[in-house]
């Protein structure tokens, strides 16, 4: 009796050992959480879309929500300020989807990003002059019945024939980086950009300038061309 129980149980115990080297060679070809992972680099163009307490939403140039700590951003930021992103995609494995890994605050002196609603609101009305004027084919008069800056090209008001002055605002990112390696460093006077949409609803961006710093007097400087 006593021989049939040592036996037993040696029997046992060989099983559990067997089970034991089974299980640990399962384990060895799952794929967990944190192991190495592949990924995908990507420079994109953002928007700020809100700031609440410790966190920033922002917009990308793909439509894609970003969320980021205030830590990692520039504390001058507002609400319509831009941003140059550095995002990881990963492709594999149990990593997070996407992470930002560095930001840029898209800044240039004189130049604001998005104008005020004050500012949006007379930049619609010099478009509507604009649209207007080039409507009636009164190109040569445009110069003084239009509020245009010295610097305007004439031939640039033939883009705005199809806009839709009252959505004058701020621009999407993917415009912004459409546009960015276009923008010239403004050597006097505070220059705005805004984007205005066409009968399409496809964006086109325009630059104001500010003379002397009086938003009474702003005027149209460029139209960006696609």
């Amino acid at each position: 009796m006593f021989f049939i129980s040592n036996k037993f149980l040696l029997i046992s115990v060989i099983l559990v050992s067997v089970l034991v080297v089974i299980l640990l060679s399962a384990c060895e070809n799952v794929r967990v959480s944190g192991s190495e992972c592949e990924y995908n680099d990507e420079v994109v163009f953002a928007r700020v879309k809100s700031i609440n307490n410790e966190q920033v939403t922002m917009i990308s140039s793909h439509g894609e929500s970003l969320k980021l700590s205030t830590s990692n951003i520039s504390e001058m930021t507002q609400v319509n300020d831009y941003y140059n992103l550095l995002v990881r995609r990963h492709t594999s494995g149990g990593c997070s989807p996407l992470s930002v890994m560095s930001q840029n605050h898209l800044t240039m002196k004189r130049l604001q990003l998005s104008p005020s609603d004050g500012e949006a609101y007379q930049g619609a009305f010099i478009l509507a002059a604009a649209k207007n004027c080039i409507l009636k084919q009164k190109v040569d008069s445009c110069r003084h019945q239009v509020k245009l800056s010295p610097d305007f090209k004439m031939y640039q008001l033939a883009l705005l024939k199809q806009i839709k002055p009252r959505t004058n605002h701020y621009c999407s990112p993917a415009t912004i980086e459409h546009i960015w390696n276009s923008v010239v460093p403004p050597i006097k006077n505070r220059h705005i950009i805004s984007c205005v949409k066409d009968v399409n609803d496809k964006e086109v961006a325009v630059e104001f300038v500010v003379p002397d710093n009086q938003p009474e007097r702003l005027r149209l400087e460029k139209v960006y061309s696609f």
